[in-house]
């Protein structure tokens, strides 16, 4: 059915926004979440179970009978068998109308247990009426329960027939219970009005077409007399023949008169039979021989037709039979099956099917011949007891429905719906639970509705819908029909250029359907807004903005349309941009509603106005803006990013040069617009001296750097990053040429930068260390400054750090900094602090060894500058122990030369030192670990006494 920042790179662009697009992926999140939602919810709240519907043991209910129940047969106790003679027929009575739905059998081990169950149910007394419900073989040898589904049947009395081995004389039954419903079955009727009042609803419908319908008065009187399922007034040859047609009460006692004969006439021949078995077969083949003579015709479901021409089909066959039967006292009944019907015949607890539309129809499963010519014949396959979920029994009034039934079947073939429909509802006033009628009328409202809505007859369509919707209010097709039906209306009306009839039908929809009032009122925006998308589609913008500009909406569609047209002139504005032409899409954007996307793509119009443009242009375009949009700041902070964006443009270039000179010519705009002048200096200046230091061009990069603090003497950035090179181009020196040129560049920066002269000492001292070269080491820590560790002077080149956090959202103005080796961790500080004490004890411990003769430096014995630098090691391997266990000093040691004993004992004492300092660390962890353990014990003994002492942390929801 149809349905409805960093210094060396450009501050990041702005993007537009598109606000249709927003919207959409805002419902579409919020849908996920809402049925995320739900599931959870699902799964949360389970059903209570004293509130669950289930089936109960029906023969728990049943009250003392006339006929006596075998002990140990129903009393859910496998060990006690009843015994009885084959075949064992018990009947159980209830108090009222209960419903059966399920029969379990369970057969004792070994010989004599039960071969087969049938189920036969009554509402008339507890030894007539019976009608069969089911008979299933059961597995010999299986002890454990056997289950058999039970199609829908009302029953006051339920005869159960146990049937043994074939040759036993008596039968088995372990245990049997009955699952089931009280009161009566769940009715198939959907409709909320009675049959009859359904009828007059529907027949008011009949101004929408050229037939002249009505509901007679006899029709009236017969639904009013099978309101109990039984004919009191009527005969059941009358009340077949006003459904066959035959309307007149003349003609129908004409026909009746004719029936009456063929009764008299079928006497002799049917009264020779000797049981009811016997009368039943003769007279099927009687009126194959006599009335039903001209043979099956499919179509042909009409008692009075069979009268009239001698053809039939199976309904009106069985319906004939079973007026014809009835007279001769036998219990006779119908079966409707998919598609076909047929009689049943009944002999007290026994029972024969009877296909009417074969002579040798009387208990067709006995002989194979008469099956094959039956289905020959008419086409259909015979369902047995066996298949007994596509069985159901019907008495008089059912067969008289099937009947209107198929009148209805026939018209709703030829497209006459009404005709269908009141054919269906006729034969639901005399049979309500007659499952396809209510379908297939359901289906007919439908398919009519439809039909007359693709015809363009949408006020005959939603006159159907909703004569259907108040029959059936919860039929979901019916709903979603009724929804289509009048969006379709509105829509059509809309396209015909009936723009206030449009309206009209939105708001009568609203009127009509209350519960969904709102959504039909929004409907109204709708209707512009999908005329309206078909005019951007063809970029026609101006038509689209005019759409609905002069409709009178209501006040909801109207904002939601305003809406609308704000996103079209934004999506217009966008598509200008694309074309280059910024200036018209501002008068756009200035247009809108200063909402916050609207603000942001006027920001986007002139930052992409401004990168499009000449420098020149540029800046009088910014001056312009800014001074035009003086309400919004996003503006002015795009002014002053676009120097710093030309800038980055410029060093992707290469024209660093040009890039300083560039700074210098914006200087002024700069401060216009409120920046900092000096900052787009250091950007210029920075970005040129960070390809140096990528490169480890120290010579380069101090060359850029000392251009840069020239004009900017006390820039911390271009300090900073000229002292790392103070620091680094020196020892990549030494590596390279030796420690002469590296001395030099030490001298060139000492005096700007005294501890860069004094680490790079170190850093030598530490390298030669670390090759084992001690006794170099201690000339160079002898000549060199006293004291301190090596240290790595860190760049800082993080200009965002030093300047004041502008207001609002600059994400596009702050530059990050340059990837310069930084800040070490402190785990590294750790390492390098052991790494010089080794070094240092390692050095001492040479020094013990070495002879006095060698000179280690001018005007000095080798010996003095020996016990020199024996002293300075240990004063600096004692600092570097107070620098890790503070408060611990080292007992100063001086060791005289060639005493190796007290070398090992200093040794010693700074290794235990290193050991009282893990073991420090070790302890603070288990007392660390312990208290977190005492913290969970304790939290874990407090909730364990809420639980106990508090009632609301129990559960919430009982399990199902």
């Amino acid at each position: 059915m149809p349905l409805l920042c960093n210094t060396g790179h450009a501050p990041p662009r702005l993007l537009p926004v598109d606000d249709s697009r927003l919207r959409f992926a805002h419902f579409k999140a919020m849908r996920i979440t809402f049925k995320a939602l739900l599931l959870l919810f699902a799964f949360q709240v389970p059903v209570p179970a004293e509130n669950a519907d289930k089936p109960i043991n029906l023969l728990r209910k049943s009250i003392p009978g006339e006929a006596a129940i075998p002990d140990g047969l129903a009393d859910d106790n496998t060990a006690t068998v009843a015994t009885g003679p084959a075949p064992l027929e018990v009947v159980f009575e209830f108090a009222d109308v209960v419903s059966p739905e399920q029969v379990i059998v369970r057969i004792p081990k070994g010989p004599g247990g039960a071969a087969k169950v049938e189920v036969l149910a009554s509402t008339v007394s507890g030894d007539a009426g019976f009608v069969f419900v089911r008979g299933d073989a059961l597995r010999a040898g299986d002890i454990g329960p056997q289950t058999f589904a039970l199609p829908v049947t009302a029953s006051k009395w339920v005869m159960l027939r146990f049937i043994g081995p074939a040759g036993s004389e008596e039968v088995s039954v372990a245990d049997v219970a009955l699952m089931g419903r009280e009161g009566p079955p769940r009715s198939l009727y959907e409709f909320s009005e009675s049959p009859a009042k359904a009828l007059e609803m529907v027949a008011g419908l009949k101004g929408m077409t050229h037939l002249k319908i009505e509901i007679s008065a006899d029709e009236t009187s017969l639904f009013e007399d099978a309101k109990d399922g039984k004919l009191d007034t009527w005969t059941f040859a009358e009340a077949a023949l006003l459904a066959s047609g035959v309307g007149e009460k003349t003609r129908r006692a004409e026909y009746a008169a004719r029936i009456d004969a063929l009764y008299e006439d079928s006497r002799k021949a049917v009264e020779a039979g000797k049981t009811p078995a016997e009368k039943g077969e003769l007279l099927l083949k009687w009126l194959h021989a006599g009335p039903m003579k001209k043979g099956y015709v499919s179509n042909q479901t009409d008692v009075s037709v069979i009268l009239d021409a001698g053809t039939f089909n199976c309904v009106s066959s069985a319906t004939l039979y079973n007026i014809l039967g009835r007279r001769f006292g036998l219990d006779l009944r119908a079966i409707e099956v998919p598609d076909h019907a047929f009689a049943i015949f009944y002999d007290g607890a026994t029972h024969a099917d009877v296909e009417t539309t074969t002579a040798m129809g009387f208990n067709p499963s006995r002989d194979q011949k008469a099956l094959k010519a039956f289905e020959k014949q008419t086409g259909f396959t015979y369902i047995p007891d066996k298949h007994r979920a596509q069985r159901r029994e019907v008495g008089e009034t059912g067969l008289v429905a099937i009947i209107f039934y198929n009148h209805g079947v026939f018209y709703a073939v030829g497209k006459e719906h009404l005709k269908a429909i009141l054919s269906f509802f006729r034969a639901m006033s005399l049979d309500p639970e007659f499952g396809s009628a209510v379908k297939n009328a359901l289906a007919s409202m439908t398919q009519w509705s439809l039909e007359l809505a693709k015809a363009g007859q949408y006020a005959e369509a939603a006159a159907v819908i909703e004569t259907g919707v108040g029959l059936a209010p919860k039929d979901a097709t019916l709903l979603h029909n009724r929804k289509y039906v009048w969006s379709q209306w509105a829509d059509a009306s809309m396209k015909a250029g009936k723009e206030e009839e449009a309206l009209a039908v939105l708001r009568d929809a609203a009127a009509k359907i209350p519960a969904e009032a709102e959504s039909w009122i929004s409907m109204q925006a709708g209707l512009f807004i999908r005329r309206g998308e078909a005019f951007v589609k063809a970029k026609e913008w101006e038509k689209a903005l005019e759409t609905g500009a002069t409709s009178k909406l209501d006040e909801k569609p109207r904002a939601q349309l305003d809406d609308w047209r704000s996103g079209v002139r934004t999506r217009w504005a966008l598509s200008l941009i694309k074309e280059k032409a910024h200036e018209k899409a501002l008068e756009l954007l200035a247009k809108n509603p200063r909402d916050k996307r609207t603000v942001q793509n006027i920001v986007y119009a002139v930052q992409e106005w401004a990168i499009a443009s000449s420098e020149e242009e540029a800046l009088k375009i910014l001056r312009t803006q800014v001074k035009r949009f003086e309400d919004l700041p996003g503006v002015r902070k795009v002014a002053i990013a676009h120097p710093e964006r030309a800038i980055a443009a410029l060093h992707k270039a290469g024209k660093f040069e040009e890039s300083v000179a560039c700074a210098v010519r914006f200087a002024d705009f700069l401060r216009e617009m409120s920046g900092d002048p000096d900052r787009l200096l250091t950007v210029a200046w920075d970005g040129w001296g960070q390809t140096f230091l990528k490169k480890k061009d120290w010579g380069g990069a101090a060359g850029v750097y000392e251009k840069a603090l020239k004009g900017l003497p006390e820039n911390k950035l271009f300090l900073t990053n000229l002292k790392f090179v103070a620091q680094e181009w020196p020892r990549a020196t030494y590596e390279k040429e030796g420690e002469a040129p590296a001395m030099e560049i030490v001298k060139a920066y000492s005096a700007r930068f005294p501890d860069v002269a004094q680490g790079y000492v170190q850093w030598v001292v530490s390298t030669l260390c670390k090759a084992a070269k001690f006794e170099e080491a201690v000339e160079g820590a002898g000549q060199g400054p006293r004291g301190g560790r090596p240290q790595c002077v860190r760049p800082v080149g993080q200009l965002a750090h030093q300047e004041e956090r502008m207001e609002g959202s600059d994400r596009y103005l702050r530059p990050r900094p340059e990837g310069i080796p930084g800040r070490q961790g402190a785990r590294e500080q750790r390492r390098r602090r052991l790494g010089q004490l080794g070094a240092n004890i390692l050095a001492r411990e040479g020094l013990g060894r070495r002879d006095q003769g060698v000179r280690r430096g001018p005007g000095a014995t080798s010996q003095q500058q020996g016990a020199a630098a024996e002293q300075e090691v240990l004063r600096r391997a004692g600092k570097e122990v107070e620098g890790l266990l503070p408060g611990r000093r080292l007992r100063p040691v001086f060791i005289a030369r060639g005493k190796p004993a007290d070398h090992d004992r200093a040794a010693a004492e700074i290794v235990q030192l290193s050991g009282l300092l893990q073991l420090f660390v070790l302890v603070l962890l288990r007392q660390v670990e312990f208290a977190l353990h005492r913290f969970v014990v304790l939290l874990a003994k407090l909730l364990g006494l809420l639980l106990v002492r508090a009632p609301v942390l129990t559960p919430l929801f009982a399990l199902p």
